[in-house]
């Protein structure tokens, strides 16, 4: 088990199609990491990872946008 911090730089929504005008730039943002592995014998290891970070607009206008999502990993150690 483990936790930890993420730091996404320059961030930013562009949109295509029939969203094709849409541009947002983001602050700089900090969240956090969740991580859980299941070691499989001497090399390998699977696990969950869990994301979660609060992006604010550029310009102080108070407008936000949260991001989270879960994935899978493995890891083979040689």
């Amino acid at each position: 088990l483990g936790g930890g911090l993420t730091y996404d730089m320059n961030p930013k929504l562009k949109g295509s199609g029939v969203v094709g005008g849409l541009d947002v730039k983001f602050d700089d943002a900090l969240g956090m990491v969740l991580q859980a592995d299941y070691l499989i014998g001497q090399s390998m290891a699977v696990g969950v990872r869990y994301t979660n970070v609060k992006y604010e607009v550029q310009g102080g206008t108070g407008a936000s946008a949260k991001s989270g999502g879960i994935g899978g990993t493995f890891s083979y150690r040689f």
